[in-house]
């Protein structure tokens, strides 16, 4: 992890373009977690959390045939399954 915050902080715009780095890139730390988003993202999974039996199983259908498709395009392409 420490390499590709290391490797991340080395190529910033200015090292890949030449140009300036706008200011607020200083400000940004990338060991800090954004929580703004963090929260946001556990509002949505509250938002959309169920209890319903027949909700929960429709959204287990509906993962497992997209799992299936997903699985069946890798065949085709002679890849690996991304869901074994």
């Amino acid at each position: 992890m420490e390499l590709g915050i290391k490797s991340m902080k080395t190529h910033t715009p200015s090292s890949v373009t030449g140009g300036a780095v706008p200011p607020s890139a200083d400000l940004l730390d990338l060991a800090t977690p954004d929580l703004a988003t963090l929260e946001l993202l556990l509002s949505w999974r509250r938002e959309d959390a169920t209890t319903d039996a027949d909700q929960i199983n429709a959204a287990e259908r509906e993962l497992a045939a997209f799992k299936r498709a997903m699985n069946e395009n890798r065949v085709a392409s002679a890849e690996t399954l991304l869901f074994p």
